[in-house]
């Protein structure tokens, strides 16, 4: 089996591996799908580029030879009851059986990345890469939106306070609450639910300028950053939020219609505090339901 034809190799047949499936058909990957360990060919005769296990094929009573047939590029998908014996094995990863296409997607680029690094360090060439894909900078994205995650919105916000108070430069913060997400992800499948987040993610960023930053901070909110952005040129952002959102109408009938709600806040070197700019856009925000 030649990495050309199959560049993911699916060993077992738990219920995750139609998302295993999903994630390289959205990779635009070639997948081949094996029972049991039984069926597995000889290392020699198979050069997948990712090996993934189900949650039924059990990783950790894997002798030896059975593990150095598959390499250093397996992903598990990891019964719940398995997690706390999982310290120092040599898997590279190690996922739940109830992860997402998306999230299985970005693990499997993230191990083909690695192991090319790890071949081009071995031959002597740069490891240093220009111009990288969306799924490359994963670590700091939310997997279902595209946009930046928590921890990317938290590196900036502290940046631009650290950058504010040195320079007594202006930014602030806008947060869109999707005020009824709990009811309609209890009633849509979560691909829908997928789509609709992405597609109000596509909206907000219509409403930007490419030098400020949306993530999403949580399962309903996003955020802005809008550096050299005072309290009252922040007016001009909301306005616009407000009538994309307004005006959004989704490719799918849904139970209810979405609704949203927006809190600002601006940056005052005095007293502001990551903690104080959050605390003060969430006074604009709706309970969520």
């Amino acid at each position: 089996m030649a990495t050309e034809t199959n560049v993911v190799l699916i060993v077992g047949q738990g219920n995750e591996a139609s998302h295993v499936l999903k994630a390289a058909e959205m990779q635009g990957w070639s997948a081949q799908q094996i029972k049991t360990l039984e069926d597995v060919p000889p290392r020699e005769h198979i050069d997948p580029e990712v090996v993934v296990l189900t949650s039924d094929i059990p990783w950790l009573t894997m002798n030896a030879e059975q593990k150095h047939v598959f390499g250093n590029r397996v992903i598990w998908m990891t019964p719940q009851d398995a997690w706390e014996q999982l310290q120092d094995t040599e898997l590279t990863y190690a996922i739940s059986k109830n992860a997402s296409a998306e999230e299985i997607r970005y693990h499997m680029v993230q191990t083909i990345k690695r192991l090319n690094k790890e071949l081009m360090a071995k031959i002597g060439l740069s490891t240093s890469t220009t111009g990288e894909a969306l799924w490359d900078m994963m670590p700091g994205t939310d997997w279902v939106t595209g946009v930046a995650n928590r921890t990317s919105f938290v590196q900036e916000v502290r940046k631009q306070i650290s950058r504010s108070k040195r320079y007594k430069r202006p930014f602030s913060c806008v947060l869109v609450q999707f005020n009824n997400f709990k009811n309609l992800n209890s009633k849509l499948q979560d691909e829908v639910m997928e789509k609709l987040l992405s597609d109000v993610a596509g909206l907000l960023e219509m409403c930007i300028r490419d030098a400020d930053m949306l993530a999403r901070i949580e399962d309903n909110t996003f955020a802005m950053v809008l550096p050299e952005t005072d309290k009252a040129n922040t007016q001009p952002v909301e306005d616009r939020i407000r009538d994309y959102l307004d005006n959004f109408k989704f490719e799918q009938e849904l139970p209810e219609t979405p609704s949203f709600s927006i809190g600002v806040s601006s940056f005052d070197s005095k007293e502001s505090s990551l903690d104080s700019l959050l605390k003060q856009a969430q006074k604009g925000l709706l309970p969520g339901v």
